[in-house]
């Protein structure tokens, strides 16, 4: 499952714009980072 995966994810950074990519990863950290520092 991981090489398919990986398989996969290679295919689409070959399809998509990579400041496209790096944009999409940004965010999903920023998300990560403002969630784990707030509050429960």
């Amino acid at each position: 499952l991981l090489s398919t995966a990986a398989e996969l994810r290679t295919k689409l950074e070959k399809l998509r714009p990579t400041r496209h990519e790096a944009t999409e990863d940004a965010g999903v950290d920023a998300m990560e980072i403002q969630s784990s520092t707030l509050p429960n």
